[in-house]
């Protein structure tokens, strides 16, 4: 936690994470995965230790507000060829994380640990604790120029 973003765990601590907190992953494994999204080692990790957090919109971000945010896969259930699309897209596996900025956007992980948001379009947050600090402190996802791929 030494290379962790300033703050960042602070804000965790703030709305009940610990460093030894492991969560289980099997219920979002089991939603998933029989529908094609494999859970790939980066989205075991991430969740296991963040899954399930939720955070408030509050005003006085990096770039913006902090939008508000939820770790939770559930959220995303029923849109799997969304997350199939964007990975094969962007060339990696994506998994889905929960929803950004009250269910306006999906949050994904991929295989790197890269950070996504995604509707109609692509943007990234970051890898990693650093991509969870950048939404967790208002800033905004740089855009890839990519637009999601539409039915």
């Amino acid at each position: 936690m030494n290379d962790w973003p300033t703050g960042l765990q602070d804000e965790l601590l703030r709305v009940g994470w610990s460093p030894e907190r492991r969560v289980d992953t099997s219920g979002w494994r089991s939603i998933f995965e029989p529908r094609g999204l494999e859970m790939f080692p980066a989205a075991e990790d991430f969740l296991s230790r963040f899954g399930g957090l939720s955070f408030e919109k509050r005003p006085n971000g990096i770039d913006s507000w902090c939008f508000q945010f939820e770790l939770d896969p559930r959220l995303c259930a029923g849109e799997e060829d969304l997350f199939l699309d964007w990975g094969r897209t962007m060339g990696k596996a994506w998994f889905p994380l929960g929803e950004y900025d009250n269910s306006r956007f999906f949050l994904a992980i991929d295989e790197d640990a890269v950070i996504y948001t995604a509707v109609n379009w692509i943007a990234r947050f970051g890898r990693g604790v650093r991509g969870l600090a950048a939404i967790v402190f208002g800033a905004l996802p740089e855009p890839l120029g990519i637009d999601a791929v539409e039915d």
